[in-house]
């Protein structure tokens, strides 16, 4: 019996193509005659599928690549990591090592991604549209992983993309494939009159891909009426949508366009603009309330300089005393430091000063605290002392309802600080420094605060500040209130330094962040004696 062998030899490669002489022989007998030879032209595209599956099936057995994934989703001008897993070859083999990737479109056009040979890479065969953007994870090649990282990612880098490795102990190759999205994120608005009609148009437009489904809802129902949407194409390849409604501008309705997982919402009528006559109005309006403003701060100016140069004498008697390092007397303190406070010193100011700048402060604005001291309780019913409030170290957050007379406490140790040595009360020698913050009127940083609201802006900086708030240093924040972003994150900030000052904290209510920080330890729940009384 006659049985025919087709086999085929590759002879000779051209620039673009291989031509490839494929001849049929039969066997007759002891000889084999030639029958037919046809020739072909194979494109490049098919050697690239061709060499790997070639040396796929010398290696079957031996050596294989693997994934762990064989689709990837990334964000346009992201950067996506792709990889494939071998068996890792000895350190003396990995300059030997060939990692080849592949672009491959549904076509079968071809595209190089990234080369490298023999622990070489070749950048002169990379398609100009990776250079730049296209690199392998070296390091990753000894834990048998050849990574590819793709940056600044187009939607036209979509596709497959083929892994080729070899090594001494064979060659394989896997393929995966690679999506590249941008959802539509910035939806522009807008919003017009339409004429001689109680209509508006309204107009939405953004860019993304793939190309999305767009919807309008009126209120949360799918509008019956048609929408105008118009699509075109970008140089980045995305999707520009542009979509328009005409509705009546009588109703108050809230309408939305989505654009499938992005949305925008105009508001009838809020967000008619007004008409042209109201705008110059408000314009009007708006320039005459600036130029008063503007008289009125030239007027305040023009006061103050005038009051700062009639108590010239004043500051220098001032700085005069904290220069020499004098206390001065409580009534010398109320009647000259008012000003001081505001006229930045010619003296360096240190602890020492700062010490007597806030007592005149405190004089001033705590005087009114005489009474005695209210009876607190914690809530292990244990009566609370004075001088259970000062922490021995660290912070204590004090917390109870409002109107327990918390706020009396705090001003009442800033009081006896005030009056050292003269008040025999309680000891608080050990304090160099009481800063006392109003938490109710807090609206900036802590250290915004205390700058502001003990008048120490004109006397030093805020640097200055916080190396005097050493642990001989008290720091009071009295009503503090969750809700200030700026003044909650520069507290928290300044209890997380171990090396900050003492800090005593009032509250009428508990704070997360703040608990987790000081712990439950530092934390005491405070009463008044009459609800101690009807607790028992």
């Amino acid at each position: 019996m006659n049985e025919r062998n087709p086999q085929a030899q590759a002879h000779k490669w051209e620039e673009s193509s291989v031509r490839c002489d494929f001849c049929q022989t039969e066997e007759r007998g002891s000889r084999k005659l030639t029958k037919s030879c046809k020739h072909h032209k194979v494109s490049m595209a098919r050697v690239i599928w061709l060499v790997p599956m070639l040396f796929s099936t010398f290696a079957a057995g031996l050596f294989t690549v693997e994934v762990d994934k064989d689709s990837y989703n990334s964000e346009f001008r992201a950067e996506v990591v792709m990889g494939c897993s071998f068996q890792p070859p000895s350190p003396a083999a990995l300059s030997s090592i060939r990692v080849t990737w592949h672009w491959i479109a549904p076509g079968g056009h071809v595209r190089e991604v990234y080369r490298l040979d023999n622990g070489v890479e070749q950048i002169t065969s990379q398609h100009p549209d990776y250079v730049g953007r296209a690199s392998l994870l070296k390091e990753e090649l000894k834990r048998g992983w050849a990574k590819l990282q793709v940056s600044n990612l187009k939607i036209n880098d979509s596709g497959k993309y083929q892994c080729f490795v070899q090594t001494g102990d064979g060659a394989d190759y896997k393929i995966m494939t690679l999506s590249v999205f941008a959802p539509f994120k910035t939806i522009d608005r807008r919003i017009e009159k339409v004429p001689g009609r109680e209509e508006v148009m309204l107009t939405c437009q953004s860019e993304g891909f793939p190309q999305p489904e767009v919807v309008w809802l009126n209120n949360g129902q799918q509008l019956k009426s048609k929408a105008i949407t118009t699509t075109a194409t970008t140089e980045d390849q995305l999707f520009e949508i542009t979509t328009q409604i005409n509705v009546t501008s009588l109703d108050r309705n809230n309408y939305t366009c989505s654009f499938t997982d992005h949305a925008a919402t105009f508001d009838i009528p809020d967000d008619i603009p007004a008409p042209a006559e109201k705008n110059n109005a408000i314009i009007v309006a708006w320039s005459l309330a600036v130029t008063l403003a503007l008289t009125i701060l030239i007027i305040v100016v023009f006061k103050c300089r005038h009051k700062v140069l009639r108590s010239a004498s004043t500051r220098n008697l001032l700085a005069d005393a904290l220069g020499r390092g004098l206390t001065l007397p409580a009534e010398t303190t109320k009647e000259t430091i008012n000003e001081e406070e505001k006229t930045k010193m010619n003296a360096t100011i240190n602890s020492s000063d700062l010490k007597t700048l806030l007592k005149g402060h405190y004089l001033r604005n705590h005087s009114d605290v005489e009474e005695p001291c209210p009876t607190l309780y914690n809530n292990d019913g244990q009566e609370l002392h004075l001088h259970d409030l000062v922490p021995k170290r660290d912070a204590l957050l004090l917390i109870g309802s409002t109107g327990d007379e918390k706020t009396t406490l705090a001003r009442r140790l800033v009081s006896l600080w005030t009056r050292q040595p003269v008040s025999n009360f309680l000891d608080l020698s050990h304090l160099q420094l009481v800063v006392y913050v109003d938490g109710h009127k807090a609206n900036g940083t802590l250290f915004d605060e205390i700058m502001e609201q003990l008048s120490l802006e004109e006397v030093l900086s805020e640097d200055d500040l916080r190396t005097m708030l050493t642990d001989e240093t008290l720091l009071i924040v009295d009503g503090y209130e969750e809700g200030n972003l700026q003044f909650d994150e520069s507290l928290q900030r300044l209890l997380s330094d171990r090396t900050r000052c003492r800090v005593l904290i009032t509250s009428s209510a508990e704070h997360s962040k703040v608990k987790d920080i000081l712990g439950t330890e530092a934390i005491v729940g405070v009463q008044r004696q009459n609800q101690q009384s009807s607790t028992a």
